[in-house]
Protein backbone atom coordinates (compact mmCIF):
# COMPACT_ATOMS: atom_id res chain seq x y z
CA UNK A 1 0.00 0.00 0.00
CA UNK A 2 1.59 3.37 -0.62
CA UNK A 3 1.30 5.93 1.65
CA UNK A 4 1.79 9.08 -0.49
CA UNK A 5 -0.54 11.09 -2.07
CA UNK A 6 -1.58 10.37 -5.48
CA UNK A 7 -3.69 12.79 -7.64
CA UNK A 8 -5.88 11.34 -10.43
CA UNK A 9 -8.76 11.61 -12.62
CA UNK A 10 -11.85 9.54 -11.89
CA UNK A 11 -15.12 8.84 -14.02
CA UNK A 12 -18.85 9.15 -12.50
CA UNK A 13 -22.36 8.93 -14.22
CA UNK A 14 -24.25 12.16 -15.14
CA UNK A 15 -25.41 11.48 -11.06
CA UNK A 16 -21.72 11.69 -9.78
CA UNK A 17 -22.56 7.57 -9.10
CA UNK A 18 -19.56 4.66 -10.11
CA UNK A 19 -20.41 1.17 -9.24
CA UNK A 20 -23.79 2.20 -7.51
CA UNK A 21 -21.86 4.25 -4.93
CA UNK A 22 -22.96 7.58 -4.87
CA UNK A 23 -19.82 10.80 -4.37
CA UNK A 24 -20.17 14.22 -3.93
CA UNK A 25 -17.39 17.06 -5.06
CA UNK A 26 -15.47 18.21 -1.80
CA UNK A 27 -15.86 15.07 0.06
CA UNK A 28 -13.59 12.33 1.30
CA UNK A 29 -14.71 8.59 1.85
CA UNK A 30 -13.16 5.59 2.69
CA UNK A 31 -13.64 2.39 2.36
CA UNK A 32 -12.18 -1.26 4.49
CA UNK A 33 -10.57 -3.26 2.12
CA UNK A 34 -9.08 -2.33 -1.74
CA UNK A 35 -8.43 -5.09 -4.77
CA UNK A 36 -7.97 -3.80 -8.09
CA UNK A 37 -11.28 -4.69 -10.35
CA UNK A 38 -13.16 -6.30 -7.13
CA UNK A 39 -13.36 -4.00 -3.97
CA UNK A 40 -12.09 -0.25 -3.34
CA UNK A 41 -12.37 2.92 -5.46
CA UNK A 42 -10.68 3.07 -8.86
CA UNK A 43 -9.19 6.17 -10.64
CA UNK A 44 -7.17 6.38 -13.28
CA UNK A 45 -3.22 8.28 -13.34
CA UNK A 46 -3.64 9.32 -16.73
CA UNK A 47 -6.74 11.69 -17.51
CA UNK A 48 -7.52 10.40 -21.10
CA UNK A 49 -7.78 6.72 -19.84
CA UNK A 50 -10.85 7.77 -17.44
CA UNK A 51 -12.46 7.21 -21.03
CA UNK A 52 -12.08 4.12 -21.63
CA UNK A 53 -14.63 3.73 -18.51
CA UNK A 54 -16.49 6.20 -18.52
CA UNK A 55 -17.18 7.62 -22.45
CA UNK A 56 -16.53 11.62 -22.73
CA UNK A 57 -20.22 12.02 -23.98
CA UNK A 58 -23.94 10.61 -22.43
CA UNK A 59 -23.83 12.57 -19.68
CA UNK A 60 -21.07 11.25 -18.07
CA UNK A 61 -19.00 13.33 -15.30
CA UNK A 62 -15.32 13.37 -13.97
CA UNK A 63 -13.55 14.45 -11.50
CA UNK A 64 -10.21 15.09 -10.36
CA UNK A 65 -9.04 13.21 -7.23
CA UNK A 66 -6.50 12.54 -4.21
CA UNK A 67 -5.71 9.71 -2.27
CA UNK A 68 -2.96 8.61 0.46
CA UNK A 69 -3.95 4.96 0.93
CA UNK A 70 -3.26 3.56 -3.05
CA UNK A 71 -2.52 0.03 -3.96
CA UNK A 72 0.63 -0.52 -5.52
CA UNK A 73 -0.87 -3.06 -8.09
CA UNK A 74 -1.26 -1.35 -11.10
CA UNK A 75 -3.20 -2.61 -14.34
CA UNK A 76 -1.64 -2.35 -17.83
CA UNK A 77 -3.28 1.57 -17.89
CA UNK A 78 -2.73 3.73 -15.54
CA UNK A 79 -5.93 2.37 -12.96
CA UNK A 80 -5.30 2.25 -9.36
CA UNK A 81 -8.25 1.82 -6.17
CA UNK A 82 -7.27 3.07 -2.89
CA UNK A 83 -9.18 2.47 0.89
CA UNK A 84 -9.39 6.57 0.49
CA UNK A 85 -10.29 9.33 -2.07
CA UNK A 86 -11.13 12.70 -1.92
CA UNK A 87 -13.38 13.97 -4.78
CA UNK A 88 -11.29 17.20 -5.40
CA UNK A 89 -13.29 19.04 -7.81
CA UNK A 90 -15.21 18.28 -11.13
CA UNK A 91 -13.38 19.12 -14.42
CA UNK A 92 -14.60 19.18 -17.75
CA UNK A 93 -13.62 16.54 -21.25
CA UNK A 94 -12.37 19.69 -22.49
CA UNK A 95 -10.08 20.07 -19.13
CA UNK A 96 -9.08 16.52 -19.24
CA UNK A 97 -8.13 16.85 -23.02
CA UNK A 98 -5.75 20.08 -22.39
CA UNK A 99 -4.31 17.71 -19.21
CA UNK A 100 -3.95 14.72 -21.17
CA UNK A 101 -0.40 14.86 -22.96
CA UNK A 102 1.85 16.51 -21.17
CA UNK A 103 0.27 14.08 -17.65
CA UNK A 104 0.42 11.54 -20.60
CA UNK A 105 4.45 11.63 -20.94
CA UNK A 106 5.19 12.18 -17.68
CA UNK A 107 3.47 9.63 -15.99
CA UNK A 108 5.49 6.76 -18.20
CA UNK A 109 8.96 8.60 -19.06
CA UNK A 110 9.38 8.89 -22.20
CA UNK A 111 9.24 12.76 -23.11
CA UNK A 112 13.12 13.07 -23.86
CA UNK A 113 12.61 10.19 -26.47
CA UNK A 114 9.52 11.56 -27.93
CA UNK A 115 11.67 15.78 -28.08
CA UNK A 116 14.64 13.82 -29.10
CA UNK A 117 13.62 12.26 -32.59
CA UNK A 118 11.65 14.20 -36.09
CA UNK A 119 10.09 10.69 -36.86
CA UNK A 120 9.41 7.60 -34.05
CA UNK A 121 7.30 5.02 -33.17
CA UNK A 122 7.41 3.90 -29.39
CA UNK A 123 5.89 1.06 -29.69
CA UNK A 124 6.20 0.03 -25.92
CA UNK A 125 3.83 3.37 -24.98
CA UNK A 126 1.27 3.28 -27.57
CA UNK A 127 2.80 6.82 -28.83
CA UNK A 128 4.04 8.21 -32.13
CA UNK A 129 5.47 10.89 -33.48
CA UNK A 130 5.94 12.69 -36.86
CA UNK A 131 8.25 15.66 -38.16
CA UNK A 132 6.51 18.16 -40.60
CA UNK A 133 4.30 17.34 -42.97
CA UNK A 134 4.25 13.47 -42.09
CA UNK A 135 1.41 11.09 -40.27
CA UNK A 136 1.27 9.84 -37.15
CA UNK A 137 -0.93 7.33 -36.14
CA UNK A 138 -1.60 5.53 -32.73
CA UNK A 139 -3.60 2.21 -30.89
CA UNK A 140 -6.50 2.63 -28.20
CA UNK A 141 -5.48 5.05 -25.17
CA UNK A 142 -1.93 5.82 -26.99
CA UNK A 143 -0.75 9.57 -28.10
CA UNK A 144 -0.06 11.05 -31.59
CA UNK A 145 1.39 13.30 -31.97
CA UNK A 146 2.18 15.83 -35.53
CA UNK A 147 3.96 19.12 -36.87
CA UNK A 148 3.96 21.40 -39.23
CA UNK A 149 1.39 20.24 -41.68
CA UNK A 150 0.37 16.92 -40.79
CA UNK A 151 -1.97 14.41 -40.02
CA UNK A 152 -2.92 12.42 -37.26
CA UNK A 153 -4.98 9.50 -36.08
CA UNK A 154 -5.63 7.10 -33.33
CA UNK A 155 -7.68 4.47 -31.39
CA UNK A 156 -10.67 5.05 -28.74
CA UNK A 157 -9.26 6.81 -26.15
CA UNK A 158 -6.18 8.08 -28.13
CA UNK A 159 -4.78 11.70 -27.61
CA UNK A 160 -4.45 13.65 -30.65
CA UNK A 161 -1.78 16.47 -30.85
CA UNK A 162 -1.14 18.58 -34.27
CA UNK A 163 1.35 21.76 -33.61
CA UNK A 164 2.51 24.17 -35.72
CA UNK A 165 6.09 24.96 -34.95
CA UNK A 166 8.54 27.92 -35.97
CA UNK A 167 12.03 27.50 -35.66
CA UNK A 168 14.46 30.56 -34.07
CA UNK A 169 17.58 30.22 -36.07
CA UNK A 170 19.38 32.75 -34.00
CA UNK A 171 18.04 31.12 -30.52
CA UNK A 172 18.20 27.67 -31.59
CA UNK A 173 14.72 26.68 -30.22
CA UNK A 174 11.76 26.52 -31.63
CA UNK A 175 8.16 27.98 -30.72
CA UNK A 176 4.76 26.69 -30.73
CA UNK A 177 2.45 29.10 -32.73
CA UNK A 178 -0.41 27.09 -33.06
CA UNK A 179 -1.91 23.74 -31.32
CA UNK A 180 -4.57 21.48 -30.62
CA UNK A 181 -4.93 18.42 -28.64
CA UNK A 182 -8.61 15.80 -28.07
CA UNK A 183 -8.77 12.60 -27.31
CA UNK A 184 -10.94 10.12 -29.83
CA UNK A 185 -14.10 9.82 -28.05
CA UNK A 186 -15.53 7.97 -31.25
CA UNK A 187 -18.47 10.66 -31.47
CA UNK A 188 -16.50 13.98 -31.54
CA UNK A 189 -13.44 12.81 -32.72
CA UNK A 190 -13.81 9.63 -34.70
CA UNK A 191 -11.52 6.53 -34.43
CA UNK A 192 -9.24 5.56 -37.15
CA UNK A 193 -9.91 8.73 -38.87
CA UNK A 194 -7.38 11.39 -39.97
CA UNK A 195 -7.39 14.69 -38.36
CA UNK A 196 -5.11 18.06 -39.20
CA UNK A 197 -4.52 21.37 -37.25
CA UNK A 198 -6.90 24.15 -38.86
CA UNK A 199 -6.83 27.49 -36.88
CA UNK A 200 -6.36 25.94 -33.57
CA UNK A 201 -8.95 23.24 -34.12
CA UNK A 202 -8.16 19.37 -35.28
CA UNK A 203 -10.07 18.68 -38.53
CA UNK A 204 -11.09 16.18 -40.08
CA UNK A 205 -9.08 15.56 -43.58
CA UNK A 206 -11.03 15.76 -46.40
CA UNK A 207 -10.00 13.07 -49.33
Amino acid sequence: MTKKIIKGFKGFDKNLTCRGKKYEIGKTYTESDAEMCKKGMHFCENPHEVFGYYSAGGGNRFAVVESDDTLDERKSDSKRVAKTLTIKSEISVMDICKMAVPTFFENFGFKKKIESVDTNIAEDYGAANAGNHGAASAGDYGAAIVSNNGKVKGGIGCVLVARDLHRDSLHNCKTVTDWACAIVDGEAIKADTWYHLVNGELKEVEI
